[in-house]
């Protein structure tokens, strides 16, 4: 959270057999630790003081009516024991129907014993499911009885229109006095998972979308004249609706949070989405960039398999997890979506704990089950990718519903799990020195990746296999990047400009369909001052109206690249493709004479007067499919087919030399240097700092799924003796110093972390 002087902070601003048995021993061997460790623990707890500074590794709470005291308490110190240092209790009260009166008595037991235990309370006063029983509460002779399944009058209440936006903010204002003065409290979750679904149908939603529309447009002619006629542009709809929806997301977030920031100025305030909007393969409920603009901290609910649930076909089933539910993946998710913050604190309001459902049929292979090693990494993957917070969904399993036995740190009955002892001990190591984690962030990426939201939304409504194509592009990038330890931020090309650009040395333009006037400024001021620029088929072929340039890449950077596209095509079939000049890079850097173009064959035509290199040529038509054109210090890099995708499908070797040429000609060089034996599993490695020369935080996460050892080396001037701890483990870790390098070797079990900091 924000640091405030009284209550803690967050940060500052800125399957086989033998695998199931192992840890079946494990869960023994837990539960009778935590048994152990149970007195001990509560009783250090109760002296915890509300001005510590702690890092927030809680877990969401979940209670009902029928929950009783005697429960709620026994939970919450079956919490507190485990390590865990902080919930997010849902709901923030409890109503009746006919009764408009909040219901704060559990609530308050909650407050009181978390206080008693040295809990951190984040409530959350609104989320979306709540808004039927907030008006069967307030307006029962309106609103039947909530236990009535009743969706047409559930789409009426639109937060559109006034009279419920104004209920809404009567309960939330309710909840915010009652517990603002807690000791215990943290921060706001203004909204959970913001979004409305169906409740913006309605008249004063089209009154929203009218004044949206006129805002975009300049006027109602104007926005008449740029679609003209439904039946020739159906993106009429299609997208501008939807471009509506997120703003008007962000418009009711803005709004709560200012409502909550009125009445309590001290506590931050937060919001979050489902995955990143970069990496979903579908339209989601809001744009991240957008939405974290209302509110003090942003974040997401992070469910790795969320995109990989059908369970119809085991087949299919098999394909989704091994690209939607892989480490590199799930890294661009959380890369994505902390880049979208803003600079603001980076929060997990939700991470995955277990299936949806009790009733899903996968999980027994490694790396897919959620256990202790499953847990363990989700912890210290999301610390590393700089996230300030992080709350599990959630303690107990769901009990009811189309999700029953779904989820859950515990068991049903309450009993711990391995998966608790994992969220406990992470949170115990992370808050032995808390100051180094909340304040520590991943050094400067020397790489951008420029997204646009419109050019992803303008695949995404064209449908079939074109609305996960930006993504599945991008992953396949991503994946090369990765494994080379090769970090990235992603850029928002709303916000683009030649200053944002200025700290990279590559920045890449994957499927990049939209193209923005700002980004074709900075873009060229970027090249001109010695940067250099990759992008893939169909870069820059409509504006942000979508209107499509009839030079191609357009405003003017045809002729930045050295080429223009003649003619479009795409097709299933590969297309071979042949390198004709294998130093056609700048600084003489050799690529690979031969690789795979996926999807397009694009027929590109060297721009006169401003004509690029033709360093590659499509073997089946002789035409260029890469073209390099120098500018000054600066260089453009230009490809007829699109990169990623002969990267994600078939991991080809040429695409991924010619990637790894253009960052090497480009002068990118990985923070991090990481060794294993050749036939270990991939090891990801994140690099930190506090702004301090003498000081690195390097975290190491090995899912491989066995044992393996493994050796990382990093730029260090001198030859200083240098010391080093893993905090995960707790034990010491030797560092040699030598020739401008540190290096150090550890052994990493199966499924699990380091998180070294080295200082002299």
């Amino acid at each position: 959270m924000l640091c405030h002087k009284k209550y803690s902070a967050r940060s500052s601003l800125s399957g086989n057999h033998s695998f199931v048995a192992h840890h079946a021993r494990e869960e023994n061997h837990m539960r009778r630790r935590l048994a152990g460790l149970l007195i001990a623990l509560l009783l250090s707890a109760v002296g915890a003081l509300a001005g510590q500074r702690i890092y927030e590794l809680g877990t969401v709470y979940v209670y009902y009516s029928w929950t009783s005291d005697a429960q709620i308490v026994r939970d919450l110190e079956t919490i507190a024991a485990t390590g865990i240092k902080a919930i997010n209790p849902y709901p923030p009260f409890l109503l009746t129907p006919g009764h408009p009166e909040p219901d704060f008595t559990k609530a308050d037991l909650i407050h009181k014993t978390a206080q008693r235990l040295g809990l951190r309370v984040m409530p959350t006063p609104f989320w979306i499911d709540m808004l039927p029983d907030l008006a069967a509460a307030k307006w029962p002779e309106r609103a039947p009885s909530p236990i009535i399944d009743n969706p047409a009058r559930e789409a009426k209440l639109s937060l559109a229109n006034p009279e419920v936006l104004a209920l809404v903010d009567d309960y939330v204002a309710a909840t915010v006095r009652h517990l603002k003065d807690d000791p215990s409290l943290v921060a706001w979750n203004v909204w959970d998972e913001a979004n409305f679904g169906s409740s913006m149908n309605d008249p004063h939603a089209d009154q929203w979308y009218e004044e949206w529309g006129r805002k975009k447009y300049g006027n109602a002619d104007a926005w008449y004249a740029q679609w003209n006629d439904v039946h020739f542009n159906y993106e009429y709809y299609k997208m501008d609706r939807i471009l509506f929806q997120w703003d008007s997301v962000a418009r009711v977030v803005k709004h709560l949070a200012e409502l909550v920031k009125s009445i309590d100025p001290l506590h931050p305030t937060g919001t979050h989405g489902v995955g990143s909007t970069v990496v979903k393969p579908e339209v989601g409920s809001n744009d991240d960039w957008t939405t974290a603009k209302g509110v003090d901290e942003y974040g997401l609910s992070y469910y790795p398999d969320i995109d990989a649930r059908d369970e119809a076909d085991p087949q299919v089933l098999k394909q989704e997890k091994a690209l939607w539910d892989t480490p590199w993946t799930t890294s661009l998710d959380l890369t994505a979506a902390h880049d979208a913050t803003g600079g603001k604190p980076f929060v997990l309001m939700e991470v995955q704990t277990g299936p949806q459902t009790g009733f899903t049929r996968y999980g027994f292979e490694p790396g897919a089950a959620y256990n202790y090693g499953r847990i363990h990494l989700l912890a210290w993957q999301s610390v590393a990718h700089d996230s300030k917070a992080i709350y599990f969904w959630q303690w107990l399993p769901h009990m009811d519903d189309w999700q029953a036995f779904g989820r859950g740190l515990a068991a049903s009955d309450g009993s711990i799990t391995p998966r608790a002892v994992a969220a406990g001990d992470a949170s115990r190591a992370l808050n032995s020195d808390p100051d180094l984690f909340l304040d520590s962030k991943p050094v400067q990426p020397q790489v951008a990746v420029v997204y646009d939201v419109l050019g992803d939304l303008k695949a995404k409504v064209h449908g079939g296999d074109w609305a996960s194509f930006p993504a599945r592009n991008l992953i396949g990038i991503y994946h090369v990047l990765w494994r080379d330890q090769v970090r990235i931020n992603v850029l928002d090309a709303r916000q683009v400009t030649a200053a944002s650009l200025k700290p990279y040395k590559l920045v890449i333009f994957p499927f990049y369909l939209c193209l923005r006037s700002n980004v074709a400024e900075a873009i060229e001021d970027y090249v001109a001052s010695g940067g250099t620029v990759l992008a893939d088929a169909r870069f820059g072929i409509i504006d942000e109206r979508d209107r499509g340039y009839p030079v191609n890449p357009g405003l003017g950077m045809a002729k930045l690249f050295g080429a223009r596209r003649h003619d479009l095509v795409a097709s299933h079939s590969p297309s071979p493709v042949r390198i004709s000049d294998a130093t056609g890079l700048r600084t003489g850097v050799i690529i690979p004479g031969h690789m795979m173009g996926g999807v397009f064959r694009e027929e590109l035509q060297l721009e006169k007067g401003s004509e690029g290199k033709v360093v590659g040529v499509f073997e089946e038509t002789g035409t260029p499919a890469v073209v390099v054109r120098r500018t000054g210090k600066g260089q453009t890099i230009l490809l007829g087919f699109s990169l990623g995708i002969p990267l994600l499908e078939k991991n080809d070797p040429g695409a991924a030399g010619l990637l790894r040429a253009v960052l090497k000609a480009a002068g990118v060089e990985p923070p991090i240097q990481v060794t294993t034996a050749a036939d270990a599993g991939p090891v990801e490695g994140v690099v930190h700092s506090r702004g301090r020369a003498d000081e690195r935080l390097i975290y190491l996460l090995n899912w491989g799924h066995r044992p393996t050892q493994v050796t990382a080396e990093l730029p260090w001037p001198g030859q200083a003796l240098l010391r080093g701890k893993d905090f995960v483990s707790g034990r010491p870790v030797e560092v040699q110093h030598k020739e401008n390098h540190a290096q150090f070797t550890l052994t990493l079990a199966a499924d699990h972390a380091a998180a070294v900091e080295i200082r002299p």
